[in-house]
């Protein structure tokens, strides 16, 4: 099995920045299946009966860094009061959460992840969402994709609110499927995050209706769906939206400006399902970097293979669309530069977006089996490149 450089991942910052989550992740895993539990969980309160011991080290590790860095903080009683007045203090205790039930939730499936190639990021941010929702079938049940480009990070700038744009980190994706009612749903967190740096954090719930197609499934109305079924609320949980006071701009913002990113996220899930995905498995080579540490004796080398490990992973993973070439060109009737009903020149070119096909196969054709089809732009080679515009 070949190796390849994996760009770091939200998980691997949660590893570096807190390495004493290890234990406590071990130990949530022993206590899951003693109790069997099933997974993966929304919220510590589902499974955790040692989160809190966990967060006292949180926040012991925080107080060590303020004090060590900021003079004016003298003891533990100091930094308790200036840390909770903080307005961020909320958000940060919320984040602690989520980043460690994603990692419990990780670990708990394997750690799969999967790297997608950007030609192939670029092939699905022009498909169509036309296959019924149904199909949104995670390959596990709790898994992780890693998405790197500008077609990617541009989506999730207009959804982030984040001033400043950077291409060198790469997106982090938990996605977790969940039964719901007699639904599932799919809980999807995003971050954009690097070793030195945290850039945005993004947490969405899709509902998976029998009854919807994809496009409804990533437009679901949480606010809607509870005033038609009062009993799904519950309301010993704090949701996210009353938690950080989302409003209705920020809805509005996803319904919108995040419509560009998540139809990535459910194209790939869709493409992993698909009747012939380009999947290839393959290592990090990050653990025999660190190995081959001990070995150098300049001291010059051993600071550059630190600067190398900084950009690797540490994690295995599958390459996602890895042969996939750049979306292709086919010709049109105006080829030649004339088209066949007139003497004007064609130079124009226009994008076919791609969709899905729900195969009939088998006998009888009572099997059903989900095609790509790819998108492609259409015209000639020396043709203008447009963008054709799509009303929704």
């Amino acid at each position: 099995m070949k190796k390849t450089h994996f760009p770091p991942t939200h998980y691997d910052v949660i590893l570096r920045n807190q390495p004493f989550i290890l234990p406590f992740i071990e130990r949530e895993l022993v206590n899951i299946s003693s109790r069997e539990l099933e997974g993966p969980f929304g919220s510590t309160d589902e499974f955790s009966d040692i989160y809190g011991e966990y967060l006292d080290n949180y926040n012991k590790k925080f107080r060590e860094h303020c004090i060590a860095n900021y003079p004016s903080i003298s003891c533990k009683e100091d930094f308790d009061e200036m840390f909770q007045s903080f307005p961020e203090y909320p958000t940060m205790m919320y984040s602690a959460e989520v980043d460690y039930v994603n990692s419990v939730n990780f670990n708990l499936y394997g750690k799969k992840v999967f790297n997608l190639t950007e030609n192939l990021i670029d092939r699905l941010s022009v498909t169509e969402l036309n296959a019924p929702a149904e199909f949104l079938r995670l390959p596990f049940k709790s898994c992780m994709f890693v998405l790197t480009g500008k077609t990617a990070i541009d989506a999730l700038m207009a959804i982030s609110g984040t001033e400043e744009t950077s291409y060198s980190d790469a997106i982090t994706v938990f996605i977790h499927e969940r039964p719901f009612k007699e639904y599932t749903k799919l809980l999807i967190t995003t971050s954009q995050v690097g070793y030195s740096r945290n850039r945005c954090l993004v947490k969405r719930e899709i509902l998976i209706h029998p009854d919807w197609s994809i496009d409804n499934a990533m437009r679901t109305d949480w606010n809607s769906l509870y005033e038609e079924h009062p009993d799904w609320l519950d309301k010993s949980a704090e949701s996210l939206g009353s938690f950080l006071e989302v409003d209705d701009e920020d809805e509005t913002l996803f319904y919108h400006e995040g419509r560009a990113f998540y139809r990535i996220i459910l194209n790939a899930i869709l493409y992993l399902s698909s009747n012939t995905p380009d999947i290839v498995e393959s290592l990090s080579p990050c653990k025999e970097y660190k190995a081959g540490i001990s070995k150098i004796k300049s001291r010059s080398k051993v600071e550059k293979r630190k600067r190398s490990i900084d950009k690797i992973s540490e994690l295995d993973g599958s390459i996602v669309g890895g042969s996939i070439p750049a979306i292709r060109v086919v010709k049109g009737h105006g080829e030649l530069g004339f088209s066949t009903d007139s003497v004007h020149q064609e130079l124009l070119r226009f994008m076919v977006r791609g969709h899905w096909r729900n195969q009939p196969y088998g006998e009888n054709n009572l099997l059903r089996k989900l095609i790509f089809i790819e998108p492609y732009f259409k015209g000639p080679d020396a043709g203008d490149v447009i963008n054709k515009p799509y009303i929704v």
